[in-house]
């Protein structure tokens, strides 16, 4: 009876995200010209959030999970700030140790800003251990992320798998995350805003990660991010096989493409 009750008042003070059973992917005629009327190979969602309407390219595909690779680092950001295991986007919490490092750029200390704008694998295993499994996996249920699995492995587990999710749930997400409206601080909410800004011009602001799951043998590509414009919210998701590093410019490229084609931007 003791943890029921404990339960129910977590619930209470930190309530699940629920993912709405309503919204349906409506299938756009502007999305098919701009990327091709058969590309299996692609999936693209938008989320109007304000007229509460998702638009989708290759509605099968949207709803198929797969490894988030460096878009987590959105959430595992959000949950070291919020479990205080990090004060805040500048604190140099992963100290570089004088090893190789796949990239030039994570051969320094490291603070959440850094990392994300480098997007430093090694510093946000670091993070993930300082977190550690039973802090991480309340923080999954807490969003409902994907597939909410974390398996053996608490450095790897959003690279390797066991952790899944679909563009679809993606998308939402981080439309909730815009919004602040995940079951989590404002303020842990509004750092993880500002660190993700890709982009800011006259008329929108661009905030988004990318990621790239190699480990598959057909690796993915995945962006998650949204726009503001004039106070609205645009939440967006791709994912696409891409077989090389050197192709990785093609998320961004494709999420503009689609973007335009909805005219979001221009």
């Amino acid at each position: 009876m003791k943890h029921i009750i404990l339960y129910l008042l977590f619930l209470l003070i930190f309530p699940v995200i629920s993912f709405s059973s309503s919204l349906k992917c409506v299938n756009s005629e502007d999305l098919n010209k701009a990327f091709g009327y058969r590309n299996d190979n692609l999936a693209f969602v938008l989320y109007d959030v304000e007229n509460n309407q998702v638009y989708c390219y290759n509605n099968k595909e949207v709803e198929k999970r797969y490894y988030p690779a460096s878009t987590f680092k959105i959430y595992n950001s959000l949950i070291g700030l919020e479990n205080g295991v990090i004060k805040d986007e500048n604190e140099l919490f992963y100290k570089y140790d004088g090893k190789d490092t796949f990239l030039e750029s994570w051969k320094q200390d490291t603070s959440l800003a850094l990392g994300i704008k480098t997007s430093n694998v090694d510093a946000y295993k670091y993070l993930a251990k300082l977190i550690g499994k039973k802090r991480m996996q309340e923080g999954l249920n807490r969003l409902n992320y994907g597939n909410k699995k974390i398996g053996k492995y608490i450095d790897s587990f959003w690279l390797n798998g066991p952790l899944k999710i679909s563009a679809l749930e993606q998308v939402l997400l981080i439309s909730h995350l815009a919004k602040r409206e995940l079951p989590f601080s404002k303020r842990s909410q509004d750092i993880v805003n500002n660190i993700i800004l890709l982009d800011k011009t006259k008329n929108y602001e661009h905030y988004g990660k990318t990621g790239w799951a190699a480990s598959y043998n057909k690796p993915i590509g995945l962006q998650t991010g949204y726009i503001k414009k004039n106070g609205k919210i645009y939440g967006y998701s791709i994912h696409l096989i891409i077989l090389s590093k050197d192709k990785l410019y093609m998320r961004d490229e494709l999420v503009k493409k689609g973007l335009k084609a909805l005219k979001i931007i221009e």
